[in-house]
């Protein structure tokens, strides 16, 4: 999501602003939370452990049966590898959540903040921002202006998502 802040004073996201989905108030999750809620599972991959492949040995082409060869246990491989692999999957999508929440976020005059605003709902609709004493919100390009933007009395967003 990308704000700007229009007005003159300094914005809490969470005290000064509300946030709307298709015509409703709604109240964003907090980032800890969303992270708990989309984070990998780990302990699933302990069932690799099991894997075991036979290298080598002949095949009778009479049988289909395969004599000699060695047993090797590649299962404990590959799970440590999905475990180390989603354990840092999560931990990065923990600190991204935390360095870009908007929800305790201050919004100086003039400033325009980019962060992420973690939501529960399962449709498509659009959010509007306005500001808790009732002003209305215009939205902001997504691309970059070609001029400077005109001073209005309420702070501006557009969301890329949710």
């Amino acid at each position: 999501m990308q704000i700007k802040n229009n007005t003159g004073a300094d914005l809490n996201f969470s005290r000064d602003l509300e946030l709307t989905f298709s015509d409703r108030p709604i109240m964003p999750v907090p980032s800890v939370q969303a992270a708990n809620d989309l984070k990998q599972g780990v302990a699933i991959y302990l069932l690799y452990v099991l894997g075991i492949g036979q290298i080598g040995g002949t095949r009778d082409p009479y049988t289909g049966q395969t004599t000699g060869g060695t047993l090797f246990p590649w299962g404990p491989f590959v799970a440590a590898g999905n475990i180390i692999g989603a354990s840092s999957a999560n931990k990065n999508m923990r600190n991204e959540f935390t360095k870009y929440d908007l929800t305790n976020k201050v919004i100086h005059p003039g400033e325009t903040v980019y962060g992420i605003v973690a939501l529960r709902e399962t449709g498509v609709a659009p959010l509007k921002l306005t500001l808790r004493n009732g002003a209305a919100v215009t939205p902001v390009p997504t691309q970059a202006p070609t001029s400077a933007p005109a001073a209005s009395p309420a702070p501006t967003s557009t969301s890329g998502g949710h």
